[in-house]
């Protein structure tokens, strides 16, 4: 029996039917991989309960809400909406029962949102009502996200007060209402997981000042990462393409182009992951800093009110020589607002670490000490006159008590002749 004489065009309709053979298996590998993936779904979030995709999603409407902080506050069909700020915020809140136990995640709709404002979701619980617990959300562009509870500090019990807090850090002014649609609690479920990781790959999240030396793509806190997965396909497709090359024994040309494919598919897709967000950043900034003056720029930065309120500090310790203020903030590291501040409060000599009172033997009479922030490790007692930590208390002064900041002078007892003279000098 003879072969068939080979010509051009049985070469290349050869060709055709192998690269799609092989665009078939490819597309076989990710469907493979995506399948692993929904199966040890929950393997990636161990602090979560176990999956329960039985269990009724409870769904708290914008009815039930209230707007307390924010004008121009007004309900239009199913929802609540607020038209402008009121100290640069809008609080919605709910005031119900809430078993803990049953919700492992929240599906929030809210539009209207700039996403260079912050949001927040807070609640209090039957044992601790007085106290509230804050979750940041990244939220991006959309209207509709989902966030984790389950496992968060102070997600436990029976919730008796849940709301969501929009604040504007830079002053500017809402162009269009926020509307609230609704809250639906959910219980821990692959679907709702799947969102979250999807959405954790692909909302956008205003950049750091850090993010032009390390940006991740997704947030830090993301439990999945779209890099292994799409190493492990490019890893399974190089595979196939080799056998499948040896086998029909292509030329270098055609294996040349199909590994060039293979590689370019994973690389385009997580540079399109990247690219979707940098053409988000340069909407933003150019919403936020677009045709403004320099002065009117500064205005618009992050740490704007911290320049202000610092500015405030340095005039009320007029003149600077020879004073010290201890910066007490509740964070570790290089956290941007303190290393902000210590900044704005130059040339003052600023000791800035800590999160609670200085070590006496470090403190001198009529240093200052600066909370920035609020604390929860010191407290000051007007009655007294005292700053109390764990386990420490000095006797203090306050004398400015601003937004962000409170300012107090520490009253140790007859001062160091020498200190006075190197404060005189």
């Amino acid at each position: 029996m003879t072969q068939p004489e080979a010509t051009p065009e049985r070469d290349r309709d050869r060709s055709l039917v192998g690269f799609a053979w092989a665009a078939g298996v490819l597309a076989l590998i990710g469907l493979l991989i995506a399948v692993v993936m929904w199966l040890l779904l929950p393997n990636f979030y161990p602090e979560l309960p176990q999956t329960n995709d039985d269990r009724e999603v409870q769904e708290i409407p914008a009815a039930r809400f209230e707007a307390i902080t924010g004008r121009q506050g007004r309900r239009e069909g199913s929802a609540l909406t607020v038209g402008a700020l009121e100290n640069r915020e809008a609080v919605f809140a709910y005031r119900g029962s809430v078993q803990a136990d049953d919700v492992g995640l929240v599906r929030l709709a809210l539009s209207g949102v700039p996403p260079d404002f912050r949001t927040e979701l807070y609640w209090s619980t039957a044992e601790a009502p007085e106290r509230f617990f804050q979750l940041p959300l990244t939220r991006g562009k959309r209207n509709a996200t989902w966030h984790r509870l389950a496992g968060r500090d102070g997600w436990n019990g029976r919730i008796v007060e849940l709301g969501v807090v929009v604040y504007d850090p830079t002053g500017t002014r809402l162009d269009a209402p926020l509307r609230l649609e609704s809250m639906q609690l959910l219980p821990v479920s692959r679907k709702a997981l799947a969102r979250l990781t999807w959405q954790q790959w692909t909302t956008f999240s205003p950049w750091t000042q850090s993010a032009m030396n390390n940006y991740p793509g997704v947030p830090q806190a993301a439990a999945i990462h779209p890099l292994p997965i799409a190493a492990a396909w490019l890893l399974g497709s190089l595979l196939v393409v080799l056998a499948l090359a040896r086998s029909t024994r292509w030329g270098r040309g055609r294996l040349t182009a199909a590994l060039m494919t293979v590689a370019l598919v994973p690389w385009l897709a997580m540079d399109g992951l990247w690219q979707t967000r940098l053409a988000d950043q340069v909407e933003l900034t150019q919403a936020r800093f677009g045709g403004l003056s320099p002065s009117a720029k500064k205005s618009r930065e992050l740490d704007s009110d911290l320049r202000l309120q610092s500015r405030q500090v340095l005039a009320e310790l007029e003149p600077l020589r020879g004073k010290r203020l201890f910066l007490v903030h509740d964070s570790r590291g290089h956290q941007y607002f303190r290393l902000r501040t210590q900044y704005h409060l130059l040339p003052l000599n600023v000791y800035n670490f800590g999160r609670a009172l200085p070590d006496p033997a470090d403190v001198r009479n009529g240093d200052y000490l600066l909370i920035l922030d609020g604390s929860e490790r010191v407290r000051f007692d007007p009655a007294r006159g005292m700053l109390r930590g764990d386990a420490l208390e000095m006797p203090a002064q306050r004398l400015e008590r601003l937004p962000r900041m409170t300012l107090y002078r520490l009253d140790l007892g007859p001062a160091d002749p020498l200190d006075d003279s190197i404060e005189q000098r």
